[in-house]
């Protein structure tokens, strides 16, 4: 696999004395670029599906990496159209595209802080990854509530299937609700605001784990939450 930053040229020679006196050379159009865990898992997965293979098997590691990542199919569609256009800038500028509009509501921020910090209190180790579960799970909740109201049909034929099945057909049909732009005329979403995403919630809570561990290596410095 070629490599998706600029490479630098070495300079042409004339003499051995020009290889002497040259002064270094400095490469000064390459800019660094910062590329997130998120970025490089992205990386991997879709390197993972371009790996030849027949439409069947294409079609099976393009579902598994949608529902490793709980995102749509038409997601990773546009997901391969962008690293085949960009390459890992595509990850990036996604990334902080996404940073950048980024507005969390006064009731995530408050569901966010206040599931982490109970799920610390004791001694208990509540993490990153189990507070955007949360988040997700309070979400389902919220939408198959409403969604009740609407097609209280399409939930009673989910109360019938076991645990698991109901839960990846709830997940399937916001899915399909979100690409199609439909969510958004949900009353929750208008009142409570898109939920943050896994990545939100762990920006939302880095400062909040560094003071504390900040804290831990001075134990002059009592933790009150």
């Amino acid at each position: 696999m070629t490599s998706d930053f600029p490479q630098a040229q070495s300079p042409k020679l004339s003499d051995e004395s020009t290889l002497v006196n040259a002064d270094p050379v400095v490469e000064t159009n390459v800019i660094p670029i910062e590329i997130s865990e998120e970025a490089r898992r992205w990386q991997q997965a879709i390197e993972e599906l371009r790996q030849p293979c027949d439409r069947k098997t294409y079609g099976q590691r393009k579902r598994a990496i949608a529902d490793r990542f709980g995102v749509s199919l038409k997601t990773i569609e546009r997901k391969v159209k962008a690293w085949e256009e960009k390459g890992i800038l595509a990850f990036v500028e996604t990334e902080r595209a996404d940073k950048d509009k980024t507005r969390i509501s006064k009731y995530w921020q408050e569901f966010v802080y206040k599931t982490y910090k109970e799920g610390i209190k004791g001694g208990k180790r509540k993490t990153r990854r189990q507070t955007a579960s949360a988040v997700e799970t309070r979400d389902d909740e919220l939408f198959e509530k409403e969604l009740n109201q609407q097609r209280p049909d399409l939930i009673k034929k989910w109360s019938t299937l076991p645990y698991r099945e109901r839960k990846k057909a709830r997940h399937q049909e916001k899915l399909r609700l979100i690409d199609s732009g439909e969510i958004h005329k949900f009353e929750y979403r208008r009142q409570l605001g898109t939920p943050p995403t896994e990545r939100t919630v762990y920006r939302m809570l880095d400062p909040l784990i560094k003071e504390r561990e900040r804290k831990k290596e001075h134990p002059k410095c009592r933790v009150a939450w």
